[in-house]
């Protein structure tokens, strides 16, 4: 299984999402370390399930930005190495554009999921393709997606799951 450690319901696609997601919201100033630990006794249990809806809401977007790559031809390309010839050869007989390049059945893209928990979020794939794909073979350079697309995720990651932090501190969810 490939994994990478980090419902998109109501959302299209990820630029949505990141567009409710990052409306500021006011924090609530805590004035000691006490009154910290009380926000935090108060609204632990809470805390915890905002957080596990956090993570998810995360994942969820961003296997949906995965699979947009996809039909796009988005992720990073540009490093890529060149196809061989007859790999160029097979996807112009299947009709798949060349600028696409992870077009094809569906069957790896498909099999991009998530997992989270209330602390962290996964990007997996049971695929043996997507493990030849990230990290390439003695004989396929690697083209890697899944990777990329995570470090472009992390600071929305960061921000969604700082800002569901102050409003459950500050009793708001």
């Amino acid at each position: 299984m490939l994994e990478h450690v980090s419902p998109l319901v109501g959302f299209s696609n990820l630029a949505e999402y990141l567009e409710i997601a990052n409306q500021s919201t006011p924090m609530k100033t805590l004035r000691s370390f006490a009154e910290l630990a009380h926000a935090f006794e108060r609204n632990g249990k809470q805390m915890h399930i905002d957080m596990a809806a956090a993570m998810k809401t995360s994942a969820i977007a961003l296997v949906a930005e995965i699979k947009a790559e996809f039909e796009q031809g988005a992720g990073e390309p540009g490093n890529w190495a060149e196809l061989k010839e007859a790999t160029k050869a097979e996807r112009a007989r299947k009709e798949i554009p060349e600028d696409v390049p992870l077009a094809g059945s569906g069957v790896l893209r498909d099999s991009i999921q998530y997992r989270s928990t209330d602390m962290s979020l996964s990007v997996v794939s049971d695929s043996e393709v997507a493990r030849y794909q990230e990290f390439g073979t003695p004989t396929i350079p690697p083209r890697a997606l899944l990777v990329p697309a995570l470090h472009r995720a992390i600071p929305n990651i960061l921000n969604t799951v700082g800002k569901t932090i102050e409003q459950s501190l500050a009793g708001e969810k």
